[in-house]
């Protein structure tokens, strides 16, 4: 297997009351025929993919080379060099990479942002990046340039019984 790595964060309370925060992040290369995951995941992570897994966070996971399978409460679903794919919280699922070709999990650059403005808020989510502060400055300035921010009001009203 080739190098891996990860950066487990602490979340602090102040985090938490944000609502937006950061738990993992990292890039692993599982080659092929080598067991996923690694029994190396924190046990908060680990799980036999007979059983899968429900974990209580988002991830965002980008496959920048190889294929393989993500499975969840939705379907099966195959994942091949430049996939993204999220799993929810409290979702069963499972992924693995497949045996003949493994994977690499590799993000680059990410940043994710929560931006309150005039009372709007916006979360940018910028991923695989070479300047992820820029471009999220760059995105940020547009959104707020260009974006006419409208209420919603359906046009159906709920009935009360």
């Amino acid at each position: 297997m080739k190098h891996n790595e990860f950066k487990y964060l602490t979340v602090s309370d102040d985090d938490q009351q944000w609502g937006l925060y950061l738990k993992v992040a990292g890039s692993a290369n599982i080659s092929a025929g080598y067991q996923y995951p690694s029994h190396e995941h924190p046990s908060e992570y680990f799980f036999y993919w007979d059983d899968g897994r429900i974990l209580n966070e988002f991830q965002i996971n980008f496959i920048s080379e190889g294929t393989g399978i993500l499975e969840n409460s939705f379907g099966t679903f195959p994942l091949k060099q430049g996939s993204i794919f999220i799993t929810f919280p409290g979702i069963w699922h499972r992924y693995k990479p497949n045996i003949k070709t493994g994977w690499t999990e590799e993000a680059g650059e990410n940043l994710m942002t929560l931006v309150e403005r005039a009372g709007h808020r916006l979360i940018i989510v910028v991923l695989r990046s070479t300047d992820r502060f820029g471009e999220t400055e760059k995105l940020i300035n547009w959104v707020f340039g260009n974006y006419q921010w409208k209420e919603f009001v359906p046009s159906i009203q709920p009935t009360q019984n």
